[in-house]
């Protein structure tokens, strides 16, 4: 549709004044309403839905698409944020960096992972460290010594019990395992 420029008015032009006044003498009003009441309820709507997505706790501990987590009946709900060992049949991932081979730890006697010892220590010193240096007001699950292990279904025990072996040597003595919930 071209712009023009406003000419006669129809109401004019029959020279009825009440017509001219219901079809409007050329001037539009610069006041556009808002309905601010459809508003405010589909912003409360989204809050409501974006409230109700996330967890409850405010805690989130993501889990690698190629692992598998166990299934349990009883199971807590996560508490803080503590440190996340991953352990798959190909790598060992400390808060999702590949630290270890898991080929290290699955020869027989070999109960050394040196990359895995040296990730954990540093986590541990680097919490510490925070903790110290705020006096105490700031205390991290890893200064506490609570790592979270995410171990695939596939796993054999034993190499699970030699990454533990290896998170307390390094200062984690606490270990919780991430699983699912069973319905």
């Amino acid at each position: 549709m071209p712009i023009v420029t406003p000419g006669r008015r129809i109401g004019s032009a029959y020279g009825s004044l009440t017509l001219a006044k219901k079809l409007g003498t050329g001037r539009r009003s610069g006041y556009a309403s808002l309905f601010l009441t459809p508003m405010v309820d589909m912003f409360t709507i989204m809050v409501l839905y974006l409230i109700q997505q996330f967890s409850a706790t405010g805690q989130f501990l993501f889990v690698d698409p190629e692992v598998k987590l166990p299934r349990a009946q009883r199971a807590a709900t996560i508490e803080g944020s503590p440190p996340v060992i991953t352990i798959t049949n190909e790598t060992i991932s400390v808060q999702g960096k590949a630290v270890e081979d898991t080929a290290v730890l699955s020869k027989d006697g070999g109960w050394e992972a040196p990359r895995l010892e040296q990730a954990l220590r540093e986590l541990r010193k680097l919490s510490t460290d925070v903790e110290q240096s705020t006096g105490g007001r700031v205390v991290t699950d890893s200064a506490q010594g609570i790592v979270m292990v995410q171990a695939d279904l596939t796993v054999p025990y034993v190499l699970v019990k030699k990454v533990l072996f290896i998170a307390s040597k390094s200062g984690f003595e606490r270990a919780d395992f991430a699983v699912m919930r069973a319905k």
